[in-house]
């Protein structure tokens, strides 16, 4: 965005015959409030930009495969991820079962399975109408969202 130097617009706009130190305060109070407003509005700029890059993201990344794969009818949908319920692993004597085994027993120890999700991602909705390449998609999405979050392609 540009900035303007107020004090300097005045000046190049009055002559300098014309600029006595009374003009030059006037004119300054009467661009007083443009000045006000032009502050007002690059406040409110920065602060939309920089709630952009979060709030609408996902928004974003919609707009992006409805664009690329679903141009006319824009059917694509992400939605939220639900989160999973964590099995918490507790005391003895709390009395509650335990999901860690001893190793006579012959079962590993699983705290995480690599197929569930930790629900910081989304799920990508696809109508079934739609031809697209999976690996093409993944690709797209894989160079837009950062690095960590997990996602899921369904086809509806």
């Amino acid at each position: 965005m540009y900035n303007i130097n107020w004090d300097k617009y005045i000046q190049h706009l009055v002559r300098p015959v014309k600029q006595k130190p009374f003009r030059l305060a006037w004119l300054g109070l009467l661009i007083a409030l443009p000045k006000k407003l032009h502050t007002l509005f690059l406040e409110f700029r920065a602060e939309t930009l920089y709630f952009t890059n979060f709030r609408f993201s996902k928004l974003h990344m919609q707009n992006l495969l409805n664009n690329q794969f679903d141009a006319i009818n824009q059917t694509i949908t992400i939605v939220n991820q639900n989160t999973i319920d964590h099995t918490h692993i507790y005391n003895a004597t709390e009395q509650l079962p335990l999901l860690l085994f001893q190793p006579s027993e012959n079962q590993p120890i699983t705290l995480y399975q690599p197929q569930e999700h930790i629900g910081a991602g989304f799920i990508i909705l696809v109508p079934a109408g739609i031809v697209f390449s999976t690996a093409q998609m993944q690709a797209l999405i894989n160079q837009y969202i950062y690095t960590g979050i997990d996602y899921e392609i369904k086809i509806t």
